[in-house]
């Protein structure tokens, strides 16, 4: 098993979730959305990104990430642009977090997993 950097506690069990859940992704063929440049930019990098099927706006790296149809602005992301989209998983942002985005996509029973992107040590 891999030892993640502060490990423990709920940000160690939710750093397990998020790489447990990108681990599988990719074999269960999950539609992501990123709802920030930031995690838009980490999904390529792990190698999920050609499973990505909106990003917010200001998405502009890698270049594929500019082609992908966008969800609104990094803070009102449109709830109606995402649900379009019929994601497996959203992938919010921390440090952009809409309180309010993330309830309504909880009550459409759509899944969630809210990334810490503050710091670079806890983005792991």
């Amino acid at each position: 098993m891999h030892d993640f950097p502060g490990e423990g506690g709920p940000r160690g069990l939710m750093r397990f979730a998020l790489a447990i859940a990108l681990w599988a992704a990719p074999l269960l063929g999950a539609r992501l959305v990123a709802t920030s440049p930031q995690t838009a930019e980490l999904l390529f990098q792990l190698g999920v990104g050609d499973q990505l099927v909106g990003v917010s706006a200001g998405s502009e790296y890698p270049a594929e990430a500019a082609r992908l149809p966008t969800i609104g602005m990094l803070f009102a992301p449109s709830l109606e642009k995402v649900v379009g989209l019929r994601p497996e998983w959203v992938i919010l942002d921390s440090h952009n977090l809409n309180p309010a985005f993330e309830s309504a996509l909880r009550a459409l029973k759509v899944k969630t997993f809210v990334w810490d992107t503050s710091s670079p040590d806890a983005l792991l």
